[in-house]
Parts: C-alpha cells; structure tokens; sequence
C-alpha cells in the first residue's frame, strides 16, 4: 500500500466482538487519519447485512466520518487470498473484551502489524502473546486512550510501520524464525505433548502436561 495514500486499517473480526466503545475508538482513528476501515461481513444473511451496514454507516456520518470509507469484505475462496488481502492493510486494529485470536495470528503470518489493548480476561490476551513472542510489544497499548494514541501516531510515521512490517517478514523467513512461527519446533513439541498424554493414558494417571522448550 502506498504511503502517500491514506492508511487501510483491517479489523476482520466477527463484529459481535466489536462493542460500543470500540467502534467509537475506531470512528475517531478512521477521522483524524483519514483512512479506511475493512470489516467482515461474516455469515450474516442479507437483511443482517443490510441492518449491520446501515446501522455502521449511520453511526460513522454521525461522527463526521464518511460511510464510504467503511468496506465490507465477503470471504474469499483461498488463503492465499486472504492472507494477501489482509497484506495489503497497514494496520490491524484488534477488539478488546474478546480479541482477534487466529485472524490475529492470520495477520501477523501476513506481514500486518498488530495494535491490541489487552484486558484480563483470557479472551482478550492471545494476540498480546504473539507480540511479546515477536518482540513487538510496542503495539501492546495500556489501555483505550494509549490505542488511540499509539495508531494515530503510527498513521502518521508511516515509515515506523513500514519497520515493523519488515521485522515480521524477517522473523518468518529467518534461517532460525521465532517460536511463533516455528513450524518444526511447534510440529516436535505437539509430538512430544501427544506422547506423553499416551503415556500417562497408559498408566492411568491424571494431571496436567507442560512441555519444555528445550
């Protein structure tokens, strides 16, 4: 995506996850970047769709934003495609109460730099662990006034996302790539852990299974 243009922001989330206050957030990024904003269209029937549109759309013009700038993107046959498509983003915007878990692994895997804002349930948490295993915890924010800050300071220094973009490629084509996109060591350890539930099945023992990184 060209840098002059404005940011595309991906949020390919179900939108039941997206919640008041998150959309309002997102509304008040998409105005002062003047960028676009990709959401799912999921598996909603046509009236759905058309209510979900319109009630979006509706809410973005109150708010100063132009409808047109909201996309709602159907699924797309392969995967090829839709890790290309969310490539083309420049940021992930992630949910709170319930966060993206593997559309947000999806988008890393893509080459798209994260933001998240974690909470302490469990549901908000894991896209926060796949940056602190990336050693991106920057796009990690404290809280919902830090997410807002952090994505229009990163839409205006585009070339810090440009950076971010290129650590994610570096850590997925490295000759030793990180644990989280490690597929050989994931492929030994899921062994492992398989292995040793048959044991204890065999034994007829019970209890919890922690599988060493060494």
């Amino acid at each position: 995506h060209n840098r002059s243009e404005p940011p595309i922001f991906d949020a390919q989330v179900n939108t039941d996850r997206i919640q008041p206050h998150m959309w309002a957030a997102w509304l008040r990024i998409l105005k002062s970047s003047g960028g676009s904003i990709r959401l799912r269209q999921g598996a909603n029937t046509a009236g759905e769709h058309a209510l979900l549109v319109r009630t979006l759309s509706d809410s973005a013009r109150a708010a100063g934003v132009d409808a047109s700038r909201l996309h709602f993107l159907l699924k797309v046959e392969t995967k090829r495609q839709h890790f290309q498509r969310l490539g083309e983003s420049d940021l992930f915007l992630d949910t709170d109460a319930y966060s993206a878990h593997s559309t947000g692994l999806e988008a890393l895997w893509a080459g798209l730099p994260l933001l998240t804002f974690p909470s302490e349930a469990f549901a908000s948490r894991p896209p926060s662990s796949f940056l602190r295993a990336l050693q991106m915890g920057e796009l990690i924010a404290r809280g919902p006034q830090e997410y807002e800050a952090i994505a229009r300071r990163l839409t205006r220094r585009r070339s810090v996302l440009q950076r971010w973009r290129a650590k994610l490629w570096q850590q997925r084509h490295d000759t030793a790539p990180t644990a989280l996109f490690n597929e050989h060591s994931l492929i030994l350890h899921l062994h492992r852990c398989l292995r040793m539930l048959w044991d204890l099945r065999v034994e007829e023992a019970f209890m919890h299974v922690i599988v060493s990184a060494t």
